[in-house]
């Protein structure tokens, strides 16, 4: 027989809740977050119900870890979406009561209804472990150097902005070059059109772009500056430099990474040959639309991986037939998932004939 626990968590502990046939939920003594825990506490578990066969553990996604500890622990886990466990809270409880003890009764409710329950979570492969860990780790580096970007923006926007006007791109190296040592007006106006050619030898600036350069920092003036002030500003400058330059080399560091990680694996391979589908977005597609070992042999299913399904909304029929309500975009699909969709049906366009000028068709791969 089964016995099927309701866990509502949080960041140290977990709330339990386990009931056996048609017993009602009860309370029962949750675990810390820690291996041995919670191999304890499914060995109480098993002391309560001594009849048990399996034990369900129900618990809401958002914490991968306690999820593999209770699998690991030996109990058949099953992670539930949190707005689908709300919305059949609220179709099984009137009251609109809230507290860690009834979330976890409610998920038992949850478990022990067949058409709710969902499918039995198992850990990802180690593969695919590694590429989302990866993964989360490249989308963290690449925000922190938006936001470091945005920061130097603004203080050169404040501080130099003729020359903040004339730099586009700030995480390129010659810009690097140049902020070092000419980080404010002051500094400017002690650099001469020699020098400044010597700081940008072989640096890829483009010729156009340097003399804009040089007319900025003979015009841009801050007679207010005084020697320390200007010191103080270059100190400033150079701090946010430095992050822009350590995030950089960490994103090229993780970059390489994910390519190693990937580089043998056929379906890549295959997925490259694809005009338009580069390293990152054959890691994407690794990572959300297909199985490792064994990719999605249907349409639809591959779509349902993506997000990419429309979900209809409405019911009953018109006088002439037709369903009443309308179509929209799943919502329940990982945002990440959602936008390399959007990526691929951009690609498509782009390579559709039907959809370009006659003059601007790009040849089909």
């Amino acid at each position: 027989m089964e016995v099927y626990v309701g866990v509502d968590w949080s960041a140290r502990e977990v709330v339990c809740s386990s009931a056996q046939g048609d017993e009602p939920p009860r309370r029962i003594t949750g675990a810390k977050r820690t291996f041995a825990d919670v191999q304890e506490f499914i060995e109480r578990v098993g002391l309560r119900h001594p009849n048990a066969e399996e034990v369900h553990v129900i618990i809401e996604a958002g914490a991968s870890g306690w999820a593999e500890m209770f699998h690991h622990a030996g109990a058949i886990t099953h992670v539930v979406d949190p707005k689908q466990a709300k919305a059949f809270g609220e179709s099984v409880c009137s009251s609109g009561a809230k507290d860690d003890g009834r979330d976890s009764a409610t998920l038992v409710e949850m478990g022990r209804s067949p058409r709710h329950r969902p499918a039995v979570w198992s850990p990802d492969i180690e593969l695919r472990a590694q590429l989302c860990e990866l993964a989360a780790v490249h989308e963290m580096l690449t925000k922190n150097i938006v936001t470091a970007q945005q920061r130097l923006r603004s203080h050169l926007r404040e501080r130099f902005p003729e020359l903040e006007a004339v730099l586009k791109d700030l995480t390129l190296r010659w810009v690097h070059r140049l902020l070092r040592t000419v980080p404010t007006p002051r500094h400017a106006q002690e650099m001469t059109k020699a020098a400044l050619r010597a700081l940008m030898a072989r640096s890829g600036v483009h010729t156009k772009t340097l003399d804009r350069i040089w007319v900025v920092l003979q015009e841009d003036t801050a007679p207010w500056l005084t020697e320390g002030l200007a010191e103080a500003q270059a100190t400033h400058v150079n701090a946010l430099v430095g992050q822009i330059e350590v995030l950089g080399l960490q994103l090229a560091a993780v970059d390489q990474q994910l390519d190693e990680l990937t580089a043998d694996l056929d379906l890549r391979k295959n997925l490259e040959t694809v005009g338009g589908i580069g390293t990152k977005m054959a890691n994407r597609l690794l990572r959300f639309a297909f199985d490792f070992e064994r990719a999605p042999e249907h349409r639809d299913a591959v779509g349902i991986q993506l997000g990419a399904c429309p979900v209809f909304r409405g019911s009953g029929k018109t006088r002439s037939g037709k369903l009443k309500g309308n179509v929209v975009m799943r919502r329940t699909a990982n945002h990440r998932a959602r936008a390399t969709t959007y990526l691929l049906g951009r690609l498509a366009s782009q390579r559709n004939p039907r959809l370009l000028p006659s003059r601007a068709r790009i040849p089909m791969v």
